[in-house]
């Protein structure tokens, strides 16, 4: 599977961020969870948190959608470096459900600086 790729001066479409384990289970209240998502470089090990939204959960699936801001991509390069080139970075997400929180399954992307 290859890795989608996008620039820094680009807006990125929505990123699927799946909450199911490897059971099939959904945390229980996932419609009523806060939503964050960082990105950590590969490379540095460095984060940044999103500064996008969530879309609503959908119970049934256990999938929430990202909508990155405008700066996003290009705030999460500028953490890895300020010359042109290429990234990977995994696209962290957490839902707080309660006094729980839950990881999604991560998702990498690269971030190319234009």
């Amino acid at each position: 599977m290859s890795i989608p790729i996008y620039f820094t001066t680009s807006d990125a479409p929505p990123i699927p961020v799946s909450f199911v384990d490897s059971y099939g289970n959904i945390p229980p209240s996932f419609t009523t969870g806060a939503f964050t998502l960082k990105f950590r470089s590969m490379s540095t090990g460095q984060k940044v948190a999103g500064g996008g939204s969530f879309s609503s959960p959908n119970q049934a699936t256990g999938i929430v959608t990202y909508n990155l801001s405008s700066t996003d991509l290009a705030n999460a390069y500028a953490v890895f470096s300020a010359n042109p080139g290429t990234e990977i970075f995994e696209a962290l997400a957490e839902a707080t459900i309660s006094s729980l929180v839950y990881d999604a399954q991560p998702m990498q992307i690269q971030i190319r600086k234009a």
